[in-house]
């Protein structure tokens, strides 16, 4: 019912587009959401080189199946940059966000990744694929 899902019954050639704040709600307490970004940032700092572009580049061709765009990944560096900043100053909010240390990769940065990798995964281009 959160995510307007169309009626099983009823042939459906198109689904509505929406974003509530119950979805939002439901993408970011719930821990299965929270264990995927986990998983996702992961497999960026593993799979994807070094750098940040290329890194989101990857990030959004395996979540949504293309690039982003410049707006996107002005925004998404801002967000990045501050994530770093905060818990590089906090090692313990970013072990709590990523407890498994990953070799050669500072644990603040994986964090920050985590909460990249949310924010992806809350869009709804990524929950409702078209």
């Amino acid at each position: 019912m959160n995510f307007d899902a169309p009626n099983a019954n009823i042939a459906c050639s198109r689904r509505q587009r929406s974003n509530t704040p119950l979805q939002a709600l439901n993408l970011l307490d719930d821990v299965v959401f929270f264990e995927a970004a986990q998983g996702l940032a992961y497999r960026l700092v593993r799979e994807a080189p070094k750098d940040f572009r290329h890194r989101l580049n990857y990030a959004y061709e395996v979540t949504v199946a293309r690039g982003p765009s410049a707006k996107e990944t002005e925004r998404l560096g801002k967000y990045f940059d501050q994530q770093m900043s905060a818990l590089s100053k906090s090692p313990a909010e970013a072990k709590e966000l990523f407890p498994a240390p990953v070799e050669g990769v500072a644990p603040a940065e994986v964090a920050a990744w985590v909460g990249v990798s949310r924010v992806l995964l809350n869009l709804d281009e990524f929950i409702t694929r078209e």
